[in-house]
């Protein structure tokens, strides 16, 4: 018979517990469950930024709570876990933790060893490298910000069957994105097409309307003295928005769109009255690569 310990201790009940989880399948997705059993909890993969703080705990324990209530419900709950190790805060990363940055005019070197891993001096020039050696370094520092998340989301004791686990710029999903374009591609989906109109105004109009709902805020704001502040700096941006809105209906109509005149001269009057209550038209572009 095991003695009694004078001091307990915790020192490794989180490991065996991951252990027995893991072993008895506690929180796997039974695949084989109709689909009024199954509980499906799609959840954006979060960042690997390599920084790990109090909110990734506080978001997922929200999710966690989730899983566990409809598993104790008799659902199959399929709660997978990803990495969302593509795009610019990846990149971003790896430059200031190698001191590197990516030319695409740079040859390949075998064997690449960058000047640094970790903390490159404030002064320090990044070394220009290929793209091939980039992905390489991307690929490394990545696999080790991966394995830091989830051994904090392991002792944390999230509900997640790791056997889902995915990742956004790993082999697999780089043939399930591939494959979905062929298909596009065969069904005639996938196409190019020059449309300068579609580019100008979706360059422009989220501008008009972010200027436009910052107007409401602000003039809605209790307090008088930030009103004010806030007032002014929102009407710099509702002339720039006015700006931007007419450069789009100029290229819009340039290319053929039919933009009403009403329309289009709205925005170009000033009104008089508080830009809050003001009605903000939206043009119709009806022309070509509509």
């Amino acid at each position: 018979m095991a003695a009694i310990p004078d001091k307990p201790s915790l020192d490794g009940i989180e490991s065996e517990w991951v252990r027995v989880w893991e072993t008895e399948g506690t929180y796997s997705f039974d695949r084989s469950a109709s689909r009024e059993k199954v509980y499906a909890i799609d959840t954006p993969p979060p960042t690997v930024s390599g920084s790990l703080h109090m909110g990734h705990v506080f978001s997922y324990t929200h999710t966690d709570t989730i899983a566990r209530f409809q598993r104790m419900s008799g659902k199959s709950v399929f709660y997978p876990m990803g990495w969302d190790d593509n795009g610019l805060p990846t990149e971003r990363r790896v430059q200031n933790f190698f001191g590197v940055r990516c030319d695409p005019n740079v040859a390949y070197q075998p064997g690449f060893q960058p000047p640094f891993r970790g903390d490159p001096p404030k002064d320090h020039q990044p070394v220009a490298i290929s793209r091939p050696n980039f992905i390489e370094l991307c690929e490394e520092l990545t696999h080790q910000d991966e394995k830091v998340f989830e051994d904090l989301f392991r002792r944390l004791g999230l509900s997640v069957d790791w056997s889902l686990l995915y990742a956004t710029i790993d082999e697999r999903s780089r043939r399930a994105s591939q494959r979905a374009f062929l298909r596009n591609l065969a069904r005639g989906e996938a196409y190019t097409h020059r449309s300068r109109s579609l580019y100008e105004l979706g360059r422009y109009l989220p501008a008009i309307d972010s200027a436009y709902f910052a107007i409401l805020e602000d003039f809605d704001q209790v307090d008088a003295h930030l009103n004010r502040a806030r007032a002014y700096i929102a009407r710099k941006e509702y002339d720039k928005a006015i700006t931007s809105y007419d450069r789009a209906i100029q290229v819009a109509r340039k290319d053929g769109a039919n933009v009403p005149e009403e329309q289009g001269n709205a925005w170009g009057r000033r009104p008089a009255a508080n830009p809050a209550t003001t009605p903000i038209p939206m043009a119709q572009s009806s022309g070509p690569g509509t």
